[in-house]
C-alpha cells in the first residue's frame, strides 16, 4: 500500500522553505536545494514551484535560474508566521492553566496534609512547640 501525500501541505512546506531560504541567503532557491531537505526529487520540486509560480506565489528572475517570493508570497508567509505565533500563544495559555490546575492540587493535598497534622493526637504538643 502506497503513502498517502497531502500535496497542499507539501506545497505550503515548499513555499515556506524556499521563502525562508530566500530571506536568509538572499538568491533565488533552486530546486535541488529543496529536493534533498524534503527528500523527493528535482523535477517534483520545479513542478511544486511552477504551481506556485501559477498561483502568484513565486517568481524566477530569469528562464533556468531558482524562484523568489512576490509580494503575494511574502504575505502569505508573514500571515504563517503570525498564525505560528498564535499557536504558540495558545500552548502557552494552555500550559499556565494545567500548571495553575497542578499547583491547586498540591495546595490541596497540603491543606489535608497539615489538617490531618493538626488534628492527631499529639496536636496539643505540637501546638506549643509552633508557638
Amino acid at each position: 500500500m502506497g503513502k498517502s501525500v497531502d500535496y497542499e501541505s507539501r506545497r505550503r512546506s515548499v513555499l515556506n522553505a524556499a521563502i525562508n531560504r530566500y530571506i536568509r541567503e538572499a538568491v533565488p532557491v533552486a530546486s535541488d536545494e529543496l529536493a534533498h531537505e524534503f527528500e523527493l526529487s528535482s523535477a517534483t520540486i520545479r513542478s511544486i514551484f511552477s504551481d506556485l509560480e501559477e498561483s502568484g506565489f513565486l517568481t524566477h528572475p530569469y528562464t533556468s535560474g531558482g524562484r523568489i517570493p512576490t509580494d503575494k508570497g511574502y504575505r502569505y508567509y508573514v500571515d504563517f508566521l503570525i498564525s505560528q505565533m498564535s499557536l504558540l500563544e495558545n500552548e502557552k495559555e494552555k500550559i499556565v492553566r494545567q500548571f495553575k490546575k497542578e499547583i491547586r492540587k498540591l495546595d490541596d493535598c497540603f491543606t489535608e496534609a497539615l489538617a490531618a497534622y493538626w488534628s492527631s493526637p499529639n496536636s496539643a504538643t505540637r501546638r506549643r512547640c509552633a508557638s
